[in-house]
């Protein structure tokens, strides 16, 4: 099977599990974590297309690798859990660091870019790919996160209340 191939399946695969999840957000009525979740898959799914290409591991955006990036980032961050009854200040970073070193695993057990000719540069080790998957998933989940977050610690009313 080509790398082409295992791509296209893969992102087609996961578009179940994708669909599945934001329909569960949507049935919670929690309508905007089901937006905001998928936004946060997309957006870090294109910045790490757009990282592949700085670092000339690809030379330009493929449509399905974007595809497969959103799908895969984005039911991941529709798996993590709702921080309005629970503390983000304490479970936040221990999702992040949990994310970061579980994606780090399972890319070095799966290592699906490779089968694609796509390897690492050269001097990349396992700690830039932890890095790298913890700084992706601290991103995305404050992007997924935003809407409960904010109105959590009530950003918009203090931003009202100083600017009086």
């Amino acid at each position: 099977m080509s790398f082409e191939e295992i791509v296209v399946y893969a992102a087609y695969l996961f578009l179940i599990p994708l669909i599945l999840f934001t329909i569960y957000w949507i049935w919670k009525k929690e309508y905007l974590s089901a937006v905001m979740r998928n936004i946060a898959g997309f957006s870090v799914g294109l910045l790490d297309q757009t990282l592949m290409i700085i670092f000339r591991w690809q030379p330009t955006y493929y449509l399905i690798v974007v595809l497969f990036d959103y799908v895969l980032y984005g039911t991941w961050f529709l798996l993590m859990p709702s921080w309005k009854k629970i503390n983000p200040k304490k479970w936040m970073p221990i999702w992040i660091i949990f994310s970061g070193i579980f994606n780090t695993i399972l890319e070095n057990i799966v290592r699906i870019y490779s089968y694609g000719g796509l390897n690492y540069p050269a001097g990349w080790t396992l700690i830039h790919t932890v890095i790298f998957y913890l700084c992706m998933h601290t991103i995305g989940t404050l992007i997924a996160s935003s809407n409960v977050l904010l109105k959590k610690y009530k950003v918009f009313k203090r931003i009202r209340l100083n600017s009086n």
